[in-house]
C-alpha cells in the first residue's frame, strides 16, 4: 500500500493530476452515465512527439537561471511523462520504490529517445514520472472507484462497474482487479481519509491548477520582458488568483495586500530581511519548512533559493547588524533634517513678526 510518509503530496498538491487528464475528452461519469466533454490538451502534442521519436528527432528543453526547464518544451515533457506513467508502469505496485529497476530503466531510455537529456537529469525526471504515476492511481480511484465505494447502492444498477477497467486506458483486467482490491481495503480507506484531512487543513491552497510556480514565473517574466528571477512572495500571490487576476477569497487578498505593503517597504529600504525570514515568511508568520521552499516549484532547496553571505550564520548576523545600523543612521539623518526645517521655519516666523512690529512702530511715529 502507498506509504503517506513517502509521498505526502499525493493528496496535498493541487496540481496532482498534471499530465493525467489531458486525454479525458469524451469519458463517461460512472455515477451519471453522462459523457464528460473537456478540451483536449495533450493528444495532438503526444502524437507529434511519438512521430518525431520514430524519426529520431529529439526535443530540446529550455532552462531558467535556476536550471529548471520552462516554456512550451517543459509542458510537452510533462505531457509525455504523464503518458509514460500510465502506459509503462503497472498500477498494482504499492509504492514507487517497489517498481522494478528494469522498468525504471526502460522508462528513462524511452524519454531519452524523445528529449535531449543528460544523466544529471535522471533523478528529477524519474521523480516526476513517479509523481504522475501516483496521481494517475489517485485519479482512477477518485473517478472510477470512489463513487461506488462510498455509495454501494450504485452497484445495483451496474454490478460489474468495479470489475472492468476504464476503456480509455490499456489496463489488463488482472491488474485492475488487484488495484481495486487494494483500494477497497480498510487500510487504504483509512489512509485516504487521513490524506483528505491533511489536504483540507491547508490554509492557503493555490488556485493555479496545473500551472507550477516556475510556469507562473516564466509567464510573468515574458510579460515584463525580463529574465531575472521573481521574488517568491509575488509568485505566491499570483498562484492564489483566478484566470481574471482576482483573488479567490478575502483571506488570500489580505495576505496579498500585506505582501504588497512589505514590497513597498523593501523598495523604500526600510525592511529587514535575513535568510529565510523574507517577505513571505514575515507575512505568513510561519518559519520555512526544511524540506521545501514556499512559492517555488519542487526541487528548489533553501540552499538554492536563499543566497547567504559568506561566513554562514555569523555573516547573516553581521549583515543584519549593519543593515540596522544603516537604518538607525537614516532615521537620525531624517530627524536632523526635520529639526533643521522646523528651526528654519521658527526663525522665519520670528523675523516676520519682528518686521511687522517694526513697521507698526514706524507708522505710530
Amino acid at each position: 500500500m502507498d506509504n503517506p510518509e513517502e509521498h505526502p503530496e499525493e493528496e496535498l498538491e493541487d496540481n496532482a493530476d498534471e499530465g493525467i487528464d489531458v486525454e479525458e475528452a469524451g469519458t463517461e461519469d460512472p455515477t451519471t452515465k453522462k459523457k464528460i466533454s473537456r478540451q483536449i490538451k495533450g493528444i495532438v502534442r503526444l502524437e507529434k512527439i511519438i512521430a518525431d521519436k520514430i524519426k529520431g528527432i529529439k526535443i530540446n528543453l529550455r532552462f531558467n537561471k535556476r536550471g529548471q526547464s520552462i516554456g512550451t518544451p517543459e509542458r510537452v515533457l510533462q505531457c509525455y511523462l504523464g503518458m509514460q506513467a500510465k502506459s509503462m508502469v503497472s498500477i498494482t505496485y504499492d509504492n514507487w520504490h517497489d517498481v522494478p529497476a528494469a522498468t525504471l530503466e526502460n522508462v528513462w531510455k524511452d524519454v531519452n529517445l524523445a528529449f535531449h537529456l543528460n544523466e544529471g537529469m535522471r533523478k528529477e525526471v524519474m521523480s516526476l514520472v513517479g509523481i504522475k504515476w501516483r496521481a494517475f492511481k489517485t485519479f482512477l480511484t477518485r473517478r472510477f472507484l470512489a463513487p461506488f465505494i462510498t455509495n454501494p447502492h450504485l452497484l445495483e444498477d451496474n454490478p460489474i462497474a468495479l470489475d472492468v477497467p476504464p476503456k480509455r486506458y490499456s489496463i489488463p483486467e488482472e491488474e485492475w482487479k488487484i488495484f481495486v482490491t487494494k483500494r477497497k481495503s480498510k487500510e487504504f480507506q483509512e489512509f485516504s481519509k487521513k490524506q483528505k484531512e491533511r489536504r483540507a487543513a491547508l490554509e492557503y491552497p493555490h488556485r493555479s491548477s496545473r500551472r507550477s510556480y516556475k510556469e507562473i514565473e516564466f509567464d510573468l517574466q515574458t510579460k515584463l520582458g525580463i529574465d531575472e528571477p521573481i521574488d517568491r512572495s509575488i509568485l505566491w500571490k499570483e498562484a492564489r488568483k483566478d484566470a481574471s487576476g482576482n483573488y479567490v477569497n478575502e483571506r488570500d487578498k489580505l495576505i496579498g495586500d500585506a505582501i504588497d505593503d512589505l514590497l513597498d517597504q523593501r523598495n523604500e529600504g526600510t525592511l529587514v530581511e535575513v535568510g529565510t525570514n523574507d517577505i513571505l515568511t514575515q507575512v505568513l508568520g510561519k518559519k520555512e519548512h526544511p524540506g521545501r521552499v514556499r512559492g517555488q516549484s519542487r526541487g528548489v532547496t533553501q540552499r538554492d533559493y536563499f543566497l547567504k553571505p559568506a561566513g554562514g550564520f555569523s555573516g547573516l548576523q553581521q549583515y543584519q547588524f549593519q543593515f540596522q545600523q544603516h537604518q538607525s543612521q537614516k532615521y537620525l539623518d531624517d530627524f536632523k533634517k526635520l529639526e533643521q526645517s522646523f528651526e528654519q521655519r521658527l526663525r522665519s516666523q520670528a523675523e516676520q513678526f519682528e518686521a511687522e512690529r517694526k513697521r507698526e512702530r514706524e507708522e505710530r511715529e
